[in-house]
């Protein structure tokens, strides 16, 4: 073998160890940004107990957290949002379905969410209708029509876009709505 042909030898192997080295710089690289990016973006359930739909699931006290003096929630669940903020489902007594309280309790999820970059609330004022949230594109027509009558409010927040919006249902998802822009 001649000195040229073992300088190309020589050279290709080099030139082999280095594509390796950037392949594994550039994995490593890759696996940092999906783990800044989605650091926990897999939804979690709290507090949910095994549904018989012929019972009504009331709230446990130790989990109703109070919202204001006068209006109170229970977080059904709750999930992390990968660039930052939470999408939550809550649980409010029926006798808070009224314009006032569900302005009140907008108001205490602005300034719950006001660090979140993103915030993304449904609420409900029966426990079983919130439990149906996660599945709701799959209920049947009186699920769906019950579902509907107790879900009462939307609070959505996005730092990005600067959306920032409250409605409000008194009458249930196809009654009147209320829209608070922030």
């Amino acid at each position: 073998m001649d000195t040229s042909s073992k300088k190309t030898k020589n050279n290709l192997w080099i030139i082999i160890g280095i594509v390796g080295v950037l392949v594994v710089v550039l994995c490593v690289c890759l696996i940092i940004v999906a783990v800044l990016l989605f650091p926990n973006s897999t939804p979690t359930t709290q507090n949910l107990q095994p549904q018989d739909p012929t019972q009504q699931l009331q709230p446990t006290e130790a989990l109703v957290q109070p919202v204001t003096e006068e209006v109170a929630y229970q977080i059904i669940r709750e999930w992390e949002i990968a660039n930052g903020g939470y999408g939550r489902v809550l649980f409010v007594d029926p006798k808070f379905r009224n314009e006032n309280d569900l302005k009140k309790l907008g108001d205490e999820l602005k300034e719950l969410t006001n660090d979140d970059r993103n915030a993304f609330v449904w609420v409900y004022d029966d426990i079983k209708a919130a439990q149906m949230q996660e599945n709701a594109m799959e209920l049947n027509e009186a699920d769906g029509a019950f579902y509907d009558k107790h879900f009462i409010l939307t609070y959505k927040r996005n730092i990005n876009t600067g959306f920032h919006q409250l409605v409000i249902m008194v009458d249930g998802f196809s009654g009147n709505a209320i829209t608070i822009d922030y």
